[in-house]
């Protein structure tokens, strides 16, 4: 094939890939456009000034089960309550475009991890975008958790596990910065249900999921 004419097919393909991408904005220069929901970081020398809350590409199925596809705004109890869960959605590019669907309207929220295909899963719970760790019927454990880092190299990370049984919303006691984390959900199954369990017991964080989903589920009343 004459060089020129292959040169000129490549171009041809990288502008037709270039038009493709830019009619979809990534997730990152999309975060300011929702104002609303934002938290209040420390810059030094006693400044300030306001983080968004991040955006996520995913979907959110409705309780009439309608699925919007797109850029949806993951925001935790740091941002305040929800009244609306936004969503941009992949065809829009606009901030006019923005949807805004009533939390109470949202069933579930699925959406890709950062820097990568990994998947999490989300209910909205005490207007908070929580990720679910395990359901069964009536009862179920989220959590909500959030982290960021300020221009002097501090981390701040605020976090909660929440127990969630026949409506009744309980925050979980952590033991560390990740209150999902295995010894977290093992401190609470021994301080909770009077057993002396080791880390070799549960061959995962899963399997601690669903003992706690078992027992609370059998009615049990956990200690406050």
């Amino acid at each position: 094939m004459d060089p020129s004419r292959q040169m000129g097919r490549w171009l041809v393909l990288g502008l037709l890939v270039l038009g493709v991408h830019s009619c979809a904005p990534p997730a990152s220069a999309l975060d300011k456009k929702w104002p609303d929901y934002k938290l209040l970081r420390r810059l030094g020398d006693g400044k300030y000034d306001y983080m968004t809350a991040p955006v996520r590409e995913g979907y959110v199925v409705t309780r009439k089960k309608d699925t919007v596809r797109g850029y949806v705004k993951i925001a935790n109890f740091n941002h305040g309550r929800m009244k609306y869960l936004s969503l941009l959605p992949f065809d829009k590019t606009k901030e006019s475009d923005i949807i805004n669907i009533p939390v109470e309207d949202v069933d579930v929220i699925q959406v890709k991890l950062p820097g990568g295909d990994d998947l999490a899963r989300y209910r909205i719970i005490e207007g908070s975008t929580c990720r679910i760790l395990g359901e069964r019927g009536d009862v179920a454990i989220y959590y909500d958790p959030y982290w960021t880092q300020d221009v002097d190299g501090f981390v701040w990370t605020w976090n909660r596990t929440l127990l969630v049984t026949r409506g009744k919303v309980k925050i979980m006691p952590s033991l560390r910065r990740d209150p999902s984390a295995d010894d977290s959900l093992l401190r609470y199954i021994n301080e909770t249900y009077g057993k002396h369990f080791s880390a070799k017991d549960f061959r995962d964080r899963k399997e601690m999921v669903e003992y706690i989903l078992d027992r609370e589920g059998e009615g049990h009343s956990a200690i406050g």
